[in-house]
């Protein structure tokens, strides 16, 4: 059996989750995990409780800055019972008590986190370590073959306590912000397995809930 808690507190780690989906049925595919397996109300119980214990806050707009509000169990469960093609989407997020939580469970090594962003032909990388940054800057061609990197766009930056997540400051972060340009078709060429591979470890900084079953 999953670990409800765990499975909602793992949920939120990098984003604020949307409450409509906890009880979508595409709810997996949504979130790219096993479903929780349990019902609106007992779902609608445990954030109730996670609110009142300081885990979790719930918000009605989505952002670092949303206010939170005020949200018992009878609120939750209405929040779960609206569709998502009406109405205003609730979130709840991680407080840095439900961070801790969280990381007791994971036990996350957070010298090798990293994140990236990209939209329009603007990309960035931001890691813990410049090291880690560079070699997955390194590795963005053959991720994403159907672009070359515009050499003189290339900015980088070093950053004192990072704001990693929303919830979780780092020491320091390193960033590599840079454009790309279109690459012919015919120049395509799949990732090659070794550098896929080097990639797929480089994101991992703790166990992920799929290697846990969920």
């Amino acid at each position: 059996m999953i670990d409800v808690h765990i499975w909602l507190l793992d949920a939120a780690v990098e984003l604020g989750v949307d409450i409509r989906t906890l009880a979508a049925p595409n709810m997996g595919e949504v979130l790219n995990r096993k479903p929780h397996g349990h019902s609106p109300a007992a779902i609608a119980c445990i954030l109730a409780r996670m609110v009142k214990e300081g885990e979790i806050t719930v918000h009605r707009e989505f952002g670092r800055t949303a206010p939170a509000v005020a949200a018992c169990e009878s609120q939750i469960g209405e929040m779960l019972s609206e569709t998502r093609d009406r109405g205003t989407p609730s979130f709840y997020r991680l407080t840095e008590r439900g961070g801790a939580a969280w990381e007791a469970w994971a036990k996350p090594q957070w010298s090798r986190y990293s994140t990236s962003c990209w939209r329009n032909r603007c990309a960035a990388i931001g890691a813990a370590t410049a090291a880690i940054t560079e070699e997955l800057f390194g590795l963005h061609e053959y991720l994403h073959h159907e672009e070359v990197i515009v050499e003189r766009s290339i900015r980088r930056r070093m950053f004192r306590k990072w704001r990693a997540t929303y919830w979780k400051t780092l020491p320091e972060g390193h960033l590599v912000a840079f454009r790309t340009r279109p690459q012919p078709r015919s120049e395509w060429s799949p990732m090659p397995h070794r550098e896929w591979a080097r990639w797929v470890d480089l994101r991992r900084f703790y166990l992920k809930p799929a290697d846990c079953g969920f």
